[in-house]
């Protein structure tokens, strides 16, 4: 996610409690989702989006996150397909946005990148 929650949040000027409240989930959720160890459906982005006034689609960009992570860990395309074993082309696809990493493949990045 590209977008910071907490740190929309805190713009907003509301607490974990009155986000959650506001977008109908549970405290314990949305401070996963604020963590990153969650992602929203859908349904719920648009909410937060509504709520925190943010373009909700930001909350499924990755494609800067998976980039950025793999430079910083000093990691070659090749060496994330060899870890992956995600096709070369298919995975330049998705790291330059062009394709939309499956829930597997994603969750395999967040692992190998740590994020």
């Amino acid at each position: 996610m590209n977008i910071n929650l907490k740190e929309m949040r805190k713009k907003s000027m509301f607490t974990q409690r009155k986000v959650a409240d506001l977008a109908n989930i549970s405290i314990s959720y949305y401070a996963m989702l604020e963590t990153k160890k969650r992602t929203p459906s859908v349904k719920l982005a648009q909410k937060l989006g509504e709520i925190l006034q943010f373009p909700w689609e930001e909350l499924f960009n990755t494609t800067n996150d998976i980039k950025n992570k793999r430079i910083s860990k000093n990691l070659s395309i090749d060496d994330i397909c060899i870890l992956t074993k995600i096709d070369k082309n298919r995975y330049i696809a998705v790291e330059n946005g062009l394709e939309t990493p499956t829930k597997d493949e994603l969750n395999l990045l967040k692992t190998i990148l740590n994020f």
